[in-house]
């Protein structure tokens, strides 16, 4: 009964034109309790300027000396100054944004600045405004709303908007001219909401803001819009310094409506939902509110409560629930908090998400609480990065989505829903990339051959010539043709036309005018989070790539920066062989081949000099069995070199191929795998082409002859890529926050992640280092479980990035070790198909 009052009072009030706000001190408004005052700034004078939750267990508070204090969901951090500009004094932050359930904040202050942060971690404050002032720093930055960590937009006191993409800020767009910009709020990058202190609106579309809007006239006298929010594309909520409030339903705004009673001035509102906001009063103009705030629930204004009891006014406040808000006084240092969790369900646990073809299939906990009554259903969010993609209610613990596009990255949360609203959000499920079925296939090694060289002149004609003269420039993806290729000027001896499930290629870039990556990807699929060359201006950088083939037969290479040549060598394919052909025998690496001198290693002391060639053995040797294999997989590494100049790892006892398996300059230490035929005497040839160098070969598993066996046949079975490791900070993938140490081992979980079944026996894997800090690091990939050798699978130098796909057997647990030798490295893997 109480329901359908309100919303009949609602509605009488809109037909008789009385505005959409009335007051009540309604239980719905002010359930919850707020807690006695918690003194944290010891500064005491300066007042708290902004506050911003990004859920409950993680919030800032700022004061105006530009000192954050931190919220970890019971108890507050000592203040760390994160804004001494200009001239080393601390700045007024006015506004601090941060991004929904992650630890990622962006603060602007007074004087045109902006610092941005994670897990507290802040940078050094980037001076943004320019447009219109006459020295830096003379314009003041008001306020900055971030719906996502690659998308942030400020406005200053000169009617100017700067957007943010998570790594730098754009020129000036000015909106507003001249005049002072004082709140925006944006549910999404593609509309934001901004007011002025002459009270109108703007709103931007994603690339444009339209024409101004008087929406606050307040009985004639135009006030100032103080603050916006607006939570959901359909509502936003705006108080002005006249102890008004208005809302806009996504089409028009409600004329303003009197909330505070004797017209004091609001300074803050925070709305989680469009049913739930807090407003803030200021004490400016002899108010009478001191200490107090107004709150709104389902349409109706509670009167103004008393919260501050210290005779401070509340000017700062923040809610990233409507069970949960926090605010702060001017100038005391204390704060408060507002809690009506009884009212809602805990959130959902161990969300469990695997891939199927264009779906997911999840599974969750039920909440350890149901709140005030109980739980009814649930709300799957699917996310591609940070981009919610769709809402999925389900009643069930478990769930289907369907309609997602395969090939393309994924996360899931699951949130609670009883009587009175929504919990909060699970932690992110892994991130998981549905894909079509596959079929397992042997591998059929091939003498390598290029297919694609975009540099000019070349040698390659007919299909081979298909990328002369056509480097990748930037944001390019070049598409070529893979099945029905063959050496050049042949007939024979290449991909077929049918049945290649998936190709390995060498895939090197040379000349690259940026740093920059690229990613190899089945075409007529979306590129995936993943890379597979990384490389810097002027490096030539090879790389081993294995790549499912779609029905077309054709492959995708994008480009993220500047300007790059490209040359594809193939070296085999996955598809149908004669019985017992090309299944793979997975084993813990080992040396075979080390030419440095002195190194009690198989040919030591036979340094490669400029035009010759080394024939190793590898049958028989490091696991290899004497007889019976077609192709090993090796990681094949240079070092000591003079000049710069590449490798060619072939057959034996066969012509040398134009193709390359490493490209280096002096100085570096780069290796590459390398999978190759034997000849008929179970060895491999290696060439170097100009100066010398030492080459040291590690045999990591081999593929079986037709009529062969071996301890642990397996076939293969390709995916699109998937991340299955990222060291990074707030990478948001499994292992974050997890940067090697010098010596160190990470263990990680492969099988049953990733869209790789638990019980598969070996994975190919792009593994991947960067924010290296030591000259001679290098890392080592093998089965949990067993012994580490004196094998490694990348090298670098200091502040290098650089990757080689690796294929390791997985220990019994489905997981592999990986060791860094020296300094610090983040590292990442991505998963591209398995043997079982």
């Amino acid at each position: 009964m109480k329901f359908q009052f309100r919303v009949l009072l609602v509605l009488l009030t809109c037909i008789l034109g009385f505005g959409v706000v009335v007051f009540s001190p309604s239980p719905a408004v002010a359930a919850g309790t707020w807690s006695a005052a918690d003194y944290i700034d010891s500064s005491y004078n300066p007042a708290f300027t902004s506050m911003s939750c990004s859920s409950q267990t993680y919030c800032l508070a700022v004061d105006g000396s530009g000192t954050t204090f931190t919220y970890n969901g019971s108890t507050w951090s000592s203040g760390v100054q994160i804004d001494n500009e200009v001239n080393g004094n601390g700045n007024q932050i006015n506004s601090i944004s941060c991004i929904l359930n992650t630890t990622s904040c962006v603060a602007v202050d007074s004087q045109g600045y902006a610092v941005s942060g994670t897990n507290g971690l802040w940078s050094a404050p980037v001076l943004i405004t320019g447009t219109g002032a006459s020295t830096p720093g003379a314009l003041s930055l008001n306020s900055v709303s971030c719906p996502s960590q690659n998308f942030c937009m400020a406005v200053d006191s000169n009617g100017n908007a700067f957007t943010y993409n998570g790594s730098v800020w754009s020129t000036a767009v000015a909106f507003d001219p001249s005049t002072n910009v004082k709140a925006v709020s944006c549910p999404s990058s593609n509309l934001c909401v901004a007011g002025d202190v002459n009270g109108y609106v703007f709103t931007y579309n994603g690339s444009s803001f339209g024409s101004g809007k008087l929406v606050d006239t307040s009985g004639g006298n135009n006030y100032s819009v103080a603050s916006i929010s607006c939570p959901v594309p359909n509502f936003c909520m705006a108080i002005d310094q006249g102890g008004n409030a208005l809302s806009f339903n996504g089409l028009s705004w409600t004329t303003p409506t009197l909330i505070v009673p004797d017209y004091s001035s609001l300074s803050t509102i925070s709305c989680p939902s469009s049913s739930f906001c807090l407003a803030t009063i200021n004490t400016s103009g002899g108010s009478s509110y001191f200490g107090y705030v107004v709150m709104y629930s389902n349409g109706v204004w509670s009167s103004p409560q008393s919260v501050d009891t210290t005779g401070n006014a509340v000017v700062a406040g923040a809610c990233p629930s409507i069970a949960f808000c926090i605010a702060g006084d001017d100038g005391h240092g204390n704060v408060f908090i507002y809690n009506d969790l009884n009212i809602l369900p805990s959130a959902p646990q161990s969300v469990t998400a695997t891939p199927s073809n264009a779906s997911a299939n999840l599974s969750w906990q039920s909440p350890s609480s149901q709140g005030a009554c109980s739980v009814s259903s649930y709300q799957i969010n699917v996310y591609s990065g940070t981009t919610l993609v769709k809402t999925v209610s389900i009643s069930a613990l478990t769930a289907t989505v369907t309609g997602l596009t395969n090939g393309q990255t994924y996360t899931f949360t699951v949130s609670a829903i009883n009587c009175d609203g929504a919990s909060v959000a699970s932690p992110a499920s892994v991130p998981i990339i549905p894909s079509a079925p596959t079929t397992p296939y042997p591998y059929n090694p091939l003498s390598p051959y290029r297919i694609c060289d975009s540099r000019t002149p070349n040698n390659l004609i007919g299909t081979n010539g298909q990328c002369n003269g056509k480097p990748i420039t930037q944001g390019m993806t070049l598409t070529i043709n893979v099945s029905g290729t063959n050496p050049n000027g042949t007939a024979s001896g290449g991909v077929p036309s049918s049945g290649a499930d998936a190709v390995i290629l060498n895939v090197t870039v040379t000349n690259p005018t940026q740093v920059s990556y690229l990613t190899v990807f089945p075409s007529g699929t979306n590129p995936p989070l993943a890379s597979n060359v990384n490389f810097a201006p002027g490096q030539t950088v090879p790389n081993l790539v294995q790549v499912a083939l779609p029905s077309s037969g054709m492959i995708s290479i994008y480009n993220s920066l500047g300007t790059t040549d490209i040359i594809v060598d193939v070296e085999g394919y996955v598809g149908s062989a004669p019985s017992g052909e090309g299944l793979y025998n997975p084993l813990s690496p080992s040396r075979i081949c080390d030419t440095r001198p002195n190194m009690s290693m198989p040919y030591s002391g036979s340094t490669l000099g400029a035009g010759s060639t080394l024939s190793i053995q590898v049958d028989g040797k490091g696991g290899v069995p004497s007889s019976g294999v077609s192709a090993v997989v090796l990681n094949v590494t240079e070092t000591n070199a003079t000049a710069t100049s590449y490798l060619t790892v072939w057959p034996d006892g066969t012509s040398r191929p134009l193709a390359s398996n490493l490209n280096w300059v002096p100085g570096q230490t780069s290796p590459n795998r390398v999978v190759v035929p034997v000849g008929s005497t179970g060895m491999v040839s290696i060439y170097n082409s100009i100066g010398s160098v030492d080459v040291i070969v590690d045999v990591g598993g081999w593929f079986s002859a037709p009529g062969g066996s071996g301890t642990l046949i397996t076939q293969f079975s390709g995916i699109t890529p998937a991340r299955v490791l990222d060291t990074r900070s707030n990478s948001g993938v499994p292992y974050e926050n997890s940067t090697f140490a010098s010596g160190t081992v990470l263990s990680v979980q492969v099988g049953g992640v990733g869209g790789v079944p638990a019980n598969a026996t070996a994975v190919v894997l792009n593994v991947t280092v960067t924010n290296t800090n030591s000259n001679g690091g290098y890392l080592t990939v093998w089965p949990t479980g067993q012994i580490r050798n004196t094998t490694s699978d990348l090298n670098w130098s200091s502040g290098q990035t650089t990757a080689n796909l690796v294929v390791v057997k997985l220990g019994s647990n489905g997981q592999i070790n990986l060791y860094n030798y020296l300094g610090s490295a983040d590292v990442i893997a991505d998963v591209i198909g398995w043997y079982q």
